[in-house]
C-alpha cells in the first residue's frame, strides 16, 4: 500500500465545543514526494461525527474534491468515533514534505482534553486504503413495480445500493458495522416490501470478503390518490378544506387552492370519499358533491371540477353598503384586494387604491369580521396596505372602514431581472452546466483570495471576481434567448465574521481591504457594456452590522476611517485603477462614518470610471444581531420586533443614507442545510413554521428599511421522502434540508409528515432547538409543502433570493448536487413572479 507520512496538530484555537485537526508536511514512507492520482485516504479518531462539510483541503496549487469523496463515522465503545475519509481530487496532485499542503478536519467536539489521542490516531494512504469487501447476494425484486428501486443497505450509517438478483461487492474500511435496511417502496408508496438481512452486524477485515444475503418480505399495497383542484368559477383564489374518508375513518385532511394538486395514500381495497367543506363567499353559498373513489393498488387520478360545484345565491335583504376610506401617499390606478372574514359569510373584493371614499362592491351582511387587506405592486413598486384587524358592521349606517396605502420601495434593482429571481453560490468549479440547467439569474462568490477582504495585503489582481463575471457570461450564452445572469460579488472591507471586533481598530486591515474592494469594483466596471449595464452587484460586509449590534457598539464608536481610506485611494491611483478622489468632509472616524465611507466609495468609483448608474449593492443583516436567532422558534415573539430593531440600527449606522444610496439589503439566515450536523448543532433547523417566520421577518424589515430585500445564503436542500436513500448518519454525510421544499414546493411531501423518510423524521437533536427535541416535532402543526411559497415573495419586499453557500446546497455542485433544486428553478423561470 502507498502509505502516507504526515504531521497532525490540534489547532491552537480549539475549545471544549469546537476544534480542528490539521494534517500537513506530507511525504511517502521514504520521505519523498507522493503523487496523488485519485484519492487520499485518512483513518482517525474523533470525539464527534465528521462529514465532508467538516473537511477543508488546502492544497498548493489549489485542487478541489470531487463528489465521489466520502466520509464514514462509526461509534466506538469509548464514545469516540472512528472516521474513514476517502477524498477524491479533481486532478492529480504532488504532495511534498516542504510544501504548504494541508487538510483541516473541523470537529464539533472537545479535542483539548486529550489532544494526543486524536492527533496520534491518524493513518493515511494514497490511492489505496486498508479496506475489505462485503459480497451482498440480493434476491429478485419482490414486485415488478419495485424493479427500478434499488435496495439500500446501511453499514453503520453509510448507505450502499445493491442490484436485485445479483452479487454486489462493496469495499469498506475494516471495522464492525451495524447493518440495517429500510423497506423498498415506489415513489407513490403503492408497493412496499421489507428488506430482510441475513445478519444485523458484520465485521470487515483487511483483504477479506465477507458475505451478506438479502431477501424480501411479502409486499404490502396501497392506493395513491392524486387529487387535483381545477379552476373553480368564483373560487379562483380561495383556500378549500378537503377531507378523504374510508368508511368511518378520516384518512387525510388538507387545504388546497384551485390549480393545486395533492398526493395522498389510501387502502388498496374498498372505496373512499372526497368531501369539501361548504363555504359562503361574496353572498353566494358554495357546496360540493361528494366524490366516490373506487380504490385499487395503483395511482388514481381525482379531479375536483366546476361540475362538482353547487352554487346558491344568498338573500341580501337587510345587508348594508359599507363605505371604505382610502388614504394614499401616491396616485395609483390599481385595485387592492380587501377580505372580510366572518363566521357566516366572507367577502373578497377589489377596492380602488386611490385616495378617497369608495363603496364596498357588494352589500355586506351585518356582523363581525376579521379584516385582511393585501399589499400591492404597481409599476414595480411595493405599497403597504394597513387596515384595522377587525370591524363590526351594524344593521344601518355603518361607519367607514379606513385603509392606509403607503409606498415602501421599488423592487426594480439595477442589474437584476424584473421578477423575483433565484441565483446561487458558485465555487467557480465546472458548474456552468448546472447553473445553465437551473437557468440561474445570478451567481455569487467571495472576492479576492481569502474571500474575506485579504486584509493583510494589497492584491495585484482579483481573479475570482473576473472569473465569476466570465462564468456568468457563459451561462447567459448557454441558456440563450436574451437570458441575463448577473455576477454578485461578496466583498469584505471589514471582516467581523467570527466576532473579531478588534478588527474595527486595525487601520492597516482597512487600508488593504478598501483598496481590494476598489480593485473588484474596477473589474466589474470594466465589464459594463450595452447588454450589461451593471458589471456586477456587490453584497457588503456580512456579519459587520450583526457583530456591532450584538456587542452593543454605538454608531458613534470611534474607529480609523479617513486615514486608511486615503492611503487606499492613493494606492489605487498609483496602480492606475482610478483617478484621484476627494473624501467628503462629513465622513468621520466612527462606525457610521465607516459605513458611509464604503457607500460613498462605491458611488465615487462608479462615477470616476464613467458608469455612475452602474451601481447595485447592499449590506447584510443577520438574524442573530440582537444576540441570538432563537426568537424564530418563539411563537410569542412577533418577527416585526427584531426586524424593526435591526433595521433601525442599520439606519443609525448610515446604511440607508440617501446621500450615497444602497440599492438593496441582504438578510443572512445561516449558511448550512437545516438537516446537516453543522446546522442543527447551531440551532438552525427550520420547519415550515420557522421558514414562514423568517420570510415574515424579511417583510417587516422591508417595511422598516424601505429597501428591497435579498434573502442570502438560503438552503435549497429538500426533505427526503420514504423512497429516498437516507444514511443513518445523514447529518454528517448528506445534504438534506427543508428550505428547498418550502420555497419551491414539494408535492411528494404535501401535508403529511408520514411522507418524510423515517430516519430523518425520527432523528433526535443532540440538544433541543427552541421547543423541538426531534425532527418530527417540526411538522406537528398543520403544514402544506405541496405549493411553492415564492408566490408572495414580491409582496414581502423580496426581489431576489441567493441560494446556497460555501457548504450549503444551491443550484450548482455545492452540497446536494442532485438536479432537484435545478429542475425546480428551471420550471419557475418559465412563469416567474413579476413585479406587477
Amino acid at each position: 500500500m502507498a502509505a502516507l507520512e504526515f504531521d497532525v496538530e490540534v489547532w491552537s484555537g480549539s475549545n471544549e465545543n469546537y476544534g480542528s485537526l490539521i494534517a500537513s508536511h506530507f511525504s511517502g514512507e521514504d520521505g519523498d514526494n507522493v503523487v496523488v492520482n485519485e484519492y487520499v485516504y485518512f483513518s482517525f479518531l474523533s470525539p464527534a461525527v465528521v462529514g465532508l462539510d467538516n473537511i477543508q483541503p488546502g492544497f498548493d496549487p489549489w485542487v478541489s474534491l470531487t463528489p465521489e469523496s466520502s466520509v464514514m463515522s462509526t461509534l466506538q465503545d469509548d464514545g469516540n468515533y472512528l472516521i474513514h475519509a476517502k477524498l477524491y481530487l479533481e486532478k492529480p496532485h504532488t504532495l511534498q514534505p516542504d510544501a504548504q499542503d494541508t487538510v483541516t478536519f473541523n470537529i464539533n467536539g472537545n479535542l483539548i482534553d486529550n489532544p494526543e489521542l486524536y492527533a496520534d490516531s491518524f493513518v493515511g494512504y494514497v490511492d489505496e486504503d486498508d479496506g475489505g469487501t462485503v459480497a451482498v447476494d440480493c434476491a429478485a425484486s419482490p414486485d415488478e413495480r419495485l424493479a427500478a428501486i434499488q435496495p439500500a443497505v446501511s453499514f453503520g450509517g453509510m448507505l450502499k445500493t445493491v442490484a436485485y438478483d445479483s452479487l454486489t461487492e462493496i469495499d469498506l474500511a475494516p471495522t464492525t458495522y451495524e447493518v440495517t435496511a429500510e423497506p423498498v417502496s415506489d415513489p407513490f408508496h403503492i408497493v412496499t416490501a421489507e428488506v430482510l438481512l441475513s445478519t444485523d452486524e458484520i465485521s470487515v477485515t483487511t483483504g477479506e470478503v465477507t458475505p451478506l444475503q438479502i431477501t424480501f418480505g411479502a409486499p404490502s399495497y396501497q392506493a395513491a390518490l392524486r387529487i387535483r383542484i381545477a379552476a373553480l368559477t368564483g373560487l379562483e383564489r380561495e383556500t378549500l378544506h378537503l377531507r378523504v374518508t374510508h368508511g368511518s375513518q378520516t384518512i387525510a385532511q388538507f387545504e388546497a387552492m384551485p390549480g393545486e394538486t395533492r398526493l395522498i395514500n389510501a387502502p388498496a381495497q374498498g372505496s373512499a370519499e372526497l368531501h369539501v367543506e361548504p363555504l359562503a363567499l361574496n353572498n353566494i353559498r358554495y357546496a360540493f358533491a361528494t366524490k366516490r373513489i373506487e380504490l385499487r393498488a395503483d395511482l388514481i387520478e381525482v379531479e375536483l371540477r366546476d361540475a362538482d360545484l353547487i352554487q346558491a345565491p344568498v338573500d341580501t335583504t337587510g345587508f348594508v353598503t359599507l363605505p371604505i376610506t382610502v388614504a394614499a401617499d401616491a396616485v395609483l390606478s390599481k385595485d387592492l384586494t380587501l377580505r372580510l372574514i366572518g363566521n357566516q359569510m366572507a367577502y373578497s373584493q377589489p377596492i380602488p387604491a386611490s385616495a378617497g371614499t369608495h363603496a364596498f362592491p357588494l352589500p355586506v351582511k351585518p356582523g363581525s369580521y376579521e379584516v385582511v387587506a393585501g399589499d400591492l405592486l404597481a409599476i414595480g413598486v411595493l405599497y403597504r396596505v394597513q387596515a384595522p384587524d377587525a370591524i363590526s358592521v351594524p344593521a344601518s349606517n355603518p361607519p367607514p372602514l379606513p385603509l392606509q396605502v403607503s409606498r415602501i420601495t421599488s423592487l426594480r434593482v439595477p442589474g437584476f431581472p424584473d421578477f423575483v429571481s433565484f441565483g446561487a453560490c458558485t465555487a467557480l468549479t465546472d458548474d456552468v452546466q448546472y447553473m445553465t440547467e437551473a437557468r440561474a439569474s445570478h451567481i455569487f462568490t467571495y472576492a479576492g483570495i481569502d474571500g474575506a477582504g485579504d486584509a493583510g495585503t494589497f492584491l495585484e489582481d482579483d481573479a475570482k471576481t473576473q472569473l465569476l463575471i466570465e462564468r456568468a457570461r457563459l451561462i447567459e450564452e448557454a441558456v440563450g434567448g436574451g437570458h441575463v445572469t448577473l455576477p454578485v460579488v461578496v466583498s469584505y472591507t471589514c471582516n467581523l465574521s467570527g466576532g473579531d471586533i478588534e478588527n474595527l481598530n486595525d487601520a492597516g486591515r482597512h487600508m488593504h481591504s478598501y483598496a481590494n474592494y476598489v480593485l473588484a469594483l474596477s473589474i466589474a466596471h470594466a465589464n459594463v457594456d450595452a447588454a450589461h449595464p451593471v458589471g456586477a452587484a456587490f453584497v457588503l460586509n456580512a456579519d459587520f452590522l450583526g457583530a456591532c449590534q450584538q456587542h452593543d457598539i454605538a454608531p458613534s464608536y470611534g474607529m480609523p476611517v479617513r486615514e486608511p481610506l486615503q492611503a487606499a485611494i492613493e494606492h489605487c491611483v498609483r496602480k492606475g485603477w482610478i483617478d484621484a478622489l476627494t473624501i467628503p468632509a462629513d465622513i468621520e472616524n466612527t462606525i457610521r462614518g465607516y459605513v458611509r465611507s464604503v457607500n460613498w466609495l462605491t458611488h465615487a468609483v462608479a462615477e470616476n470610471l464613467g458608469h455612475p448608474d452602474a451601481v447595485s449593492f447592499g449590506w447584510v443583516t443577520n438574524l442573530w444581531s440582537e444576540g441570538s436567532s432563537l426568537w424564530v422558534y418563539d411563537s410569542e415573539q412577533d418577527p416585526a420586533g427584531p426586524a424593526q430593531s435591526m433595521a433601525e440600527y442599520a439606519r443609525a449606522c448610515g446604511v440607508f443614507d440617501a446621500e450615497y444610496p444602497v440599492t438593496f439589503h441582504a438578510i443572512d439566515r445561516y449558511e448550512r442545510d437545516d438537516l446537516s450536523q453543522d446546522a442543527y448543532v447551531s440551532f438552525y433547523c427550520y420547519g415550515p413554521r420557522e421558514w414562514e417566520r423568517y420570510f415574515d421577518f424579511c417583510r417587516e424589515f422591508c417595511y422598516a428599511a424601505k429597501h428591497p430585500i435579498m434573502p442570502w445564503q438560503i438552503s435549497a436542500a429538500h426533505l427526503p421522502t420514504t423512497s429516498d436513500i437516507v444514511n443513518q448518519g445523514f447529518g454528517a454525510s448528506q445534504h438534506w434540508g427543508t428550505g428547498g421544499s418550502y420555497i419551491f414546493g414539494h408535492p411528494e411531501i404535501g401535508s403529511s409528515a408520514s411522507h418524510i423518510h423515517p430516519v430523518v423524521l425520527n432523528f433526535r437533536f443532540p440538544a433541543a432547538i427552541g421547543p423541538y427535541s426531534i425532527v418530527s416535532e417540526l411538522f406537528e402543526r398543520p403544514f402544506d409543502l405541496a405549493p411553492p411559497k415564492y408566490g408572495d415573495f414580491a409582496l414581502r419586499g423580496i426581489f431576489a433570493v441567493q441560494l446556497g453557500g460555501g457548504s450549503t446546497t444551491g443550484l450548482g455542485d455545492i452540497g446536494d448536487a442532485s438536479p432537484w433544486a435545478r429542475d425546480k428553478s428551471a420550471v419557475y423561470i418559465e412563469n416567474p413572479v413579476r413585479f406587477e
